[in-house]
């Protein structure tokens, strides 16, 4: 038999009380587990794991608001990034679940698993040997992929930015506020023809079809504003 003080501390947080309460007698009735305190809301999940510190909270996300658990999530997270957080999901929306583990979260249950499943989560959890479902993985391993693009991009973008000419920048400032090409030839001073010449060499530089593609690209990188401000005098 294991001593009280070797058992595996959970908390438990749901604000469904039949839910709740057959978590308690599922996990108090191992003997390895102990639930050292059962809450309804994100916030009290909060102050009982930071009173406590137990080793494994299992935590609803849609609590007294639609992201209580995962805002609770972060907050434990932040304090003792030790403290591991298992999910628990009616159904296996793996976008809200994919946000948890990317607050930190360790692993997530279906509400209605077999006992042995929320025992099995919680005892791979505190042992350090739950692995990642590959449905989660395969979405983490997409983001990564998503991410490395998007520095890639953004790399790409900051360096042909550096190479634009004070007069192309100009020209993708002034197209990028609205102004027309006629209003810009006026305000440039020069012939459409040059104007053309300036704009398809941005074109070139950024292998885009048109300014269009390029304005928004630039704007989706959050390098539009950033770069391209026009004078308003």
């Amino acid at each position: 038999m294991i001593n009280n003080d070797e058992k595996i501390r959970v908390i438990i947080a749901e604000d469904r009380t039949p839910i709740r309460k057959r978590y308690e007698k599922i996990l108090n009735s191992h003997q390895e587990i102990s639930v050292i305190a059962s809450v309804s809301t994100g916030a009290d999940a909060i102050t009982k794991s930071l009173e406590q510190i137990p080793d494994i909270v299992l935590m609803d996300i849609e609590m007294e608001t639609r992201t209580a658990g995962l805002i609770a999530t972060r907050s434990i997270i932040e304090a003792y990034p030790e403290i591991k957080i298992i999910i628990l999901t009616v159904f296996k929306d793996e976008e809200t679940v994919l946000e948890a583990f990317q607050l930190g979260a360790a692993d997530y249950i279906l509400k209605d698993a077999p006992p042995e499943d929320v025992i099995k989560s919680v005892r791979e959890n505190f042992y350090g040997i739950a692995p990642i479902r590959p449905e989660i993985a395969d979405k983490l391993r997409n983001q990564l992929k998503q991410i490395k693009k998007y520095e890639s991009t953004l790399l790409l973008c900051l360096h042909i930015i550096s190479q634009l000419t004070p007069a192309e920048k100009e020209v993708i400032a002034l197209l990028g506020h609205g102004y027309k090409r006629t209003q810009i030839c006026k305000i440039r001073y020069v012939e459409l023809s040059t104007l053309k010449s300036q704009i398809n060499s941005i074109l070139k530089k950024f292998n885009c079809r048109s300014v269009a593609d390029v304005i928004s690209m630039l704007r989706e990188l959050k390098l539009f504003d950033e770069f391209f401000k026009i004078d308003e005098k």
